[in-house]
């Protein structure tokens, strides 16, 4: 698995840098007072420090995971765009909506590599990144269904010419055994002949 580059921002390397100092501070104490007036403020500084960087290095994690999750999608809808260019061999009147869905993706794919890039120098601004790409997802996928109900209306057509043969059929069967009436055979063929 790749390992995700994700650097700790300025805010969080100070907030470090100053944890560092007042542990110094206090391990080079050899009284009480060698720890100055400002201890227990120093200490409340630490807390403070060390719970900023708790919650950077969390958010830093989030981003991890949520860079691994858009790198997979990112793959799915690599593969996804070339099933549905597959589609204009057969239908080129799909073009429009297939140079549509390559648009998203090329966008999204856009979205991820900046998201990567911020993510080394502002975790904030790569979670903003990550969003906007997660919100193309919505459309990306409207577009396919919609490429493959349209790559799949021949088939579909075909497979109702071949029910309506089989109602004919059926129609001619009924017509010939005389077990049904003569107004509903003749209804039956004026609906079957309507809806061919």
């Amino acid at each position: 698995s790749k390992k995700c580059v994700a650097n700790i921002p300025e805010e969080g390397k100070n907030a470090l840098a100053k944890a560092k100092e007042i542990i110094k501070k206090i391990k080079d104490a050899k009284t009480p007072e060698d720890l100055g007036e400002d201890f227990f403020a120093d200490m409340t500084d630490i807390g403070q420090a060390l719970n900023n960087l708790s919650n950077i290095l969390s958010q830093i994690e989030n981003l991890c995971e949520s860079l691994g999750h858009a790198g997979r999608e990112i793959k799915n809808i690599q593969r996804t765009v070339k099933r549905v260019e597959g589609y204009l061999k057969k239908n080129p009147a799909l073009e429009d909506i297939v140079a549509n869905i390559r648009a998203l993706r090329d966008t999204m794919v856009q979205l991820y590599n900046e998201t990567k890039e911020l993510a080394k120098t502002d975790p904030e601004e790569a979670f903003e990144k990550l969003n906007e790409f997660f919100g193309y997802m919505e459309e990306f996928w409207n577009e396919v269904s919609s490429a493959d109900m349209l790559a799949n209306i021949p088939s579909g057509i075909k497979q109702a010419k071949r029910e309506l043969e089989r109602a004919r059929q059926i129609v001619k069967k009924l017509e010939r055994q005389g077990d049904i009436d003569s107004a509903i055979i003749e209804e039956m063929k004026a609906i079957i002949d309507e809806v061919k």
